[in-house]
């Protein structure tokens, strides 16, 4: 009967043990699936090339102009959202061009975010929910997509 007893002690132990590695590597792997890729993605140029692809996508905006200077890319979110969001600064009159040439524009509403001009896109592709374009008098530009 003791013998018994011990096996069974045994075999509990066992089956804990068991359980709590489990839910162990468990937990690891989710938080492996949900942890935010942004740093090693903002650093890395192939990624910040695609990024940058996807936002003038989404946003239904023509290639960056020519001469454009400072421009940054930089991506948010985790495994449930995401959003990119691109600067860059051109002549005005550059700008201007780049922004009559994006057929997402000319489906903005347009409004004004101080001395800026706010551009929302309605209905960006692929299924983003919000795509933005906010420029200055000075030909500095801010765009932003975002899924969820």
């Amino acid at each position: 009967m003791a013998d018994q007893k011990k096996s069974a002690i045994r075999l509990v132990v066992a089956v804990c043990a068991a359980v709590v590695i489990s839910l162990l590597i468990g937990a690891w792997a989710l938080s492996e699936f949900v942890r935010p890729t942004n740093a090693a993605d903002n650093a890395n140029p192939t990624k910040q090339a695609e990024m940058l692809r996807i936002t003038l996508h989404a946003a239904d905006l023509h290639p960056i102009p020519p001469g454009a200077t400072g421009l940054s890319i930089k991506t948010e979110g985790n495994a449930f959202t995401r959003s990119f969001r691109v600067e860059f600064s051109a002549p005005p009159a550059a700008v201007k061009k780049w922004l009559d040439s994006s057929k997402g524009i000319s489906r903005a509403r347009v409004g004004k975010s101080g001395p800026a001009t706010k551009y929302v896109v309605n209905k960006p592709n692929d299924g983003y929910e919000r795509a933005e374009v906010i420029v200055d008098p000075a030909g500095r530009v801010k765009i932003y997509v975002e899924w969820s």
